[in-house]
């Protein structure tokens, strides 16, 4: 486990997805500005070799149902 206390995280965030299609004034204006309030410092990262695999097995199991 990682943990970066500096490191921003946009968590509390509530985004929302748009087309790609916009605008002239939404083209050059950032999607995401890290001076929001909902933006925070502190993440940690962590990786489960056992959550990771049984992901890709349930991955292979659902590609090989779906494209048989």
């Amino acid at each position: 486990m990682l943990q970066l206390p500096q490191a921003q995280t946009a968590r509390k965030c509530r985004l929302e997805e748009k087309s790609r299609r916009r605008d002239h004034q939404q083209r050059y204006r950032p999607a995401l500005q890290f001076e929001r309030p909902c933006i925070e410092r502190g993440t940690t990262i962590a990786y489960n070799a056992e959550a990771t695999d049984a992901a890709r097995k349930d991955v292979v199991e659902i590609s090989q149902q779906t494209f048989q």
